[in-house]
């Protein structure tokens, strides 16, 4: 009989620096009688939830056969330690009953839940999420057509696990142990199994600029104009080289929402807020000290444009037109040559020659990852 440690999510909220130090510590967890594995550092126990029936944009028979896979490693495994952690974003938007089974065939009978979620405000998981839906469309979500019901699935989980047995924390630096999701975490093991428990730095995802997020909208709309809601490999492409440009030197700005999409949002989402402190009165939303501001009326500047910058504070126009000068499927399918990557390099503020070649090599990479993406 084991002990179950539930990390639910919630999405854009640390998971992957969670799981990626989880997986590095795995002999340290085990030494205090502690088991998480999975296959990948990174990549926690999201597909097994394509074995209990749950299907998403990224399934395939691939996907399944390394979630049954990792499944029968757990239960071979996870028998012999006090406490098992399982780790998925996705938890958080499955019932409690269908995350309590999953684990009930990994070790069964199940001797208790314990459960946290990482939540961010409204405001900050509309910022980040539009990073990520652009990625796979070039379509996006309103403000004023923004309401995630995340209270009511954070209630859900609550009222299963037992508001004692059951954490949920603000993905804010101010609000997190020591400035870092990772180390809240590590907090939090050690509170729950009565051991010490440290875990190394985490390592997060990139995220997008304003202007890549702007180019890759181009860019879907261009390549991908009737596959809206699909990550394809040419995009995941992209993303990746846009990730390169960013190791040598951020391009561009930082996404940050206009005031006035920022006003819509927190008053289309304050039934929300209000939720979830009323529940969970730790949790204390820095944009959120007046849940009772009306709906602005509109028509808003996204009215009737797809643009992402109509819901951005600012975007470098100069910066847009030199990344997409860089793309074949933006600037015409001109081949770059000296001159063009001279001029878009500088344009982006590459001057160093260290920093140019290392761009070269970027847009090479880019090159050949585009040649083996099926069109």
């Amino acid at each position: 009989m084991a002990k179950f440690i539930l990390h639910i999510g919630d999405a854009k909220c640390g998971s992957t620096a969670i799981q990626n130090a989880l997986y590095l510590s795995r002999e340290h967890l085990a030494d205090n009688r502690v088991y998480y594995d999975t296959h990948f550092p990174n990549s926690g126990h999201t597909a097994l939830t394509l074995l209990s029936g749950q299907r998403s944009r990224g399934g395939s028979e691939a996907r399944e056969a390394r979630a049954a896979k990792t499944l029968r490693m757990l239960q071979l495994e996870a028998r012999n330690f006090d406490w098992v952690i399982l780790s998925a974003e996705n938890f958080i938007n499955l019932s409690p009953e269908i995350v309590a089974r999953l684990a009930e065939t990994i070790t069964a009978p199940v001797e208790a839940f314990e459960a946290i979620a990482y939540v961010r405000s409204p405001v900050a998981m509309y910022a980040s999420s539009i990073q990520q839906i652009i990625k796979g469309s070039h379509l996006f979500p309103a403000p004023d057509t923004y309401h995630r019901r995340i209270d009511r699935k954070l209630g859900d989980w609550q009222e299963f696990i037992g508001q004692d047995r059951f954490q949920v924390r603000l993905f804010e630096r101010q609000s997190l142990g020591g400035g870092d999701v990772v180390t809240d975490f590590a907090n939090y093991l050690s509170h729950v199994t009565s051991t010490p428990i440290s875990l190394p730095p985490g390592s997060y995802n990139t995220s997008l600029t304003a202007e890549q997020a702007r180019v890759m909208q181009q860019f879907r709309l261009a390549v991908y104009p009737d596959q809206p809601g699909a990550l394809l490999p040419r995009s995941t492409a992209l993303a990746k080289f846009f990730e390169s440009l960013n190791a040598i030197r951020p391009v561009g700005s930082p996404v940050v929402i206009s005031d006035l999409a920022r006003d819509v949002i927190r008053a289309r989402n304050a039934d929300v807020v209000r939720a979830l402190m009323e529940t969970f009165p730790n949790l204390a939303f820095p944009d959120f000290t007046d849940t009772d501001t009306p709906l602005p009326e509109g028509p808003f500047p996204w009215t009737g444009d797809d643009s992402i910058e109509a819901v951005l504070s600012r975007i470098d126009g100069g910066v847009v037109v030199q990344l997409a000068n860089l793309l074949p499927e933006l600037n015409g399918g001109r081949d770059l040559d000296e001159q063009t990557m001279a001029a878009a390099m500088s344009g982006l503020g590459f001057h160093d020659p260290a920093e140019r070649q290392a761009v070269r090599a970027a847009v090479e990479d880019y090159a050949k990852a585009r040649s083996l993406c099926p069109r």
